[in-house]
């Protein structure tokens, strides 16, 4: 399997500029577009361009990429199917990223919310500060970025010093019986509910876990 590090890398390269253009979708999408892809086992471009709510020109650059990065390969009557390349970039991945299928509602907070588990993501609090976490995530694109880690069979919403608080203590009882989270996992919530957008963010965020 390639290296989580490796993998995130080969995803973000397949939407960099290339000769001064660059494309109009981002890590996300590909991301996005690799798991998609991998859930049908092939799949036309028609099915991937209304599944990602991509323009047929995006999708035919998307699909250009993929096949040229060597993540994907095509047939004229099955359509694109992943690589062994392709699914190894995507096993690295999702060995370390989990992401939600549908929008979640956290009424505590009042949000729409789309939710990524990262395994071990306890590690990125030694890294980076949480402000700085959320402040990448709100560069990103996000609206809001709320982090919850998973320790001592309690979830916690740092910084600690929040975690007395009724109405923290509230979002913390509604979050756990939403998501299901181990020892050592970091839940990110973002809003809007975006799948693309939280996949660009949650790449980000485990790139920094090599």
């Amino acid at each position: 399997m390639i290296a989580l590090k490796e993998a995130i890398q080969i995803i973000e390269d397949v939407a960099r500029s290339k000769h001064g253009v660059k494309p109009s979708f981002d890590s996300g999408t590909v991301m996005l577009a690799l798991m998609r892809i991998d859930e049908e086992r092939t799949i036309g471009r028609p099915s991937l361009m209304k599944s990602l709510n991509l323009r047929e020109a995006q999708a035919k650059t998307l699909i250009k990429r993929l096949k040229e990065s060597g993540l994907v390969t095509s047939d004229r009557v099955l359509g694109l199917s992943l690589t062994e390349k392709g699914k190894s970039v995507l096993e690295s991945v999702k060995s370390v990223v989990t992401l939600s299928k549908e929008c979640v509602e956290i009424t505590t907070l009042g949000w729409t919310t789309a939710g990524a588990v990262i395994s071990e993501g306890a590690k990125l609090l030694n890294k980076m500060s949480v402000s700085s976490l959320r402040d990448l995530g709100v560069s990103l694109g996000a609206q809001a970025v709320l982090l919850v880690l998973k320790e001592g069979g309690e979830l916690v919403m740092p910084p600690r010093s929040l975690n007395e608080d009724e109405t923290v203590r509230s979002i913390r009882i509604e979050i756990a019986k939403k998501f299901d989270l181990r020892d050592g996992d970091l839940l990110t919530l973002v809003t809007p509910c975006d799948k693309t957008l939280l996949s660009k963010i949650v790449l980000s965020y485990a790139k920094l876990l090599d």
